[in-house]
């Protein structure tokens, strides 16, 4: 078992954990481009407009950019992403031009397939998993004020079923800082093996659409990575 002192002794130009990626979006590439590089060797096509901006100053070698009108990036269902009761790691990196709406960074979840969504809600963050894919759909959903607007913010969520906080065995990090959330999730959350596609800034519903910038994601199966507060990782992701 990865420990939270082991996680924490993450170096910021290093990735120790590299091998439990399923998923490692880096959002690099030239000013224009709809092509999303993956470093585990996944293939993902843009939905609609997204493509690959270098116009923004805190992200000038590469990000994601969308419009907020069923913008996104897919990959075909995976085993990889049945989750169930394991533990696991989702980080990224995005700014939102203001704190309003729902913005998606990455879901297996349309109206009859959900398993996960992690989105930012206003100035919240959220996270939602559904058990039997169009029902038992539990939440967990910090308090608002932990999102600023024209910032590059670091996002984490975890499950680490020996964590003891409330809900048992998630935990969400900004910016590093664990940031207290509140819903029905709890170790015995099992979540739903989906058939939908993965998407990052949208649902596969074309629901919850991202209006703003995604600078990499990054999805770990089988370790929690951090185990408590750290210093995040540096844009972009290698």
């Amino acid at each position: 078992m990865i420990t939270g002192m082991m996680a924490r002794r993450i170096a910021a130009a290093a990735d120790p954990f590299a091998a439990y990626l399923i998923a490692n979006l880096t959002m690099q590439g030239s000013h224009g481009s709809t092509t999303f590089t993956d470093t585990t060797g996944r293939s993902w096509s843009a939905v609609n407009n997204a493509t690959i901006t270098t116009a923004d100053s805190d992200v000038s070698t590469g990000a994601a950019t969308f419009d907020g009108v069923n913008d996104g990036i897919q990959t075909s269902d995976s085993d990889d992403f049945h989750f169930g009761t394991s533990v696991f790691t989702i980080e990224a990196f995005f700014k939102l031009p203001d704190v309003s709406g729902n913005h998606c960074i990455i879901s297996q979840w349309s109206s009859v397939q959900r398993s996960f969504i992690l989105y930012i809600s206003g100035s919240s963050v959220g996270f939602a998993a559904s058990s039997g894919g169009s029902s038992n759909i539990v939440s967990f959903v910090t308090a608002s004020g932990v999102i600023a607007a024209n910032t590059l913010t670091h996002i984490a969520l975890e499950r680490n079923n020996s964590h003891a906080t409330s809900p048992a065995g998630f935990q969400l990090y900004v910016n590093g800082t664990q940031v207290t959330a509140s819903g029905g999730l709890s170790a015995a959350t099992s979540l739903y093996n989906s058939s939908a596609s993965i998407r990052v800034g949208l649902d596969a519903d074309n629901n919850n659409d991202m209006l703003g910038l995604i600078a990499g994601v990054r999805v770990y199966k089988g370790i929690f990575k951090y185990g408590g507060n750290f210093t995040p990782p540096e844009y972009p992701f290698t």
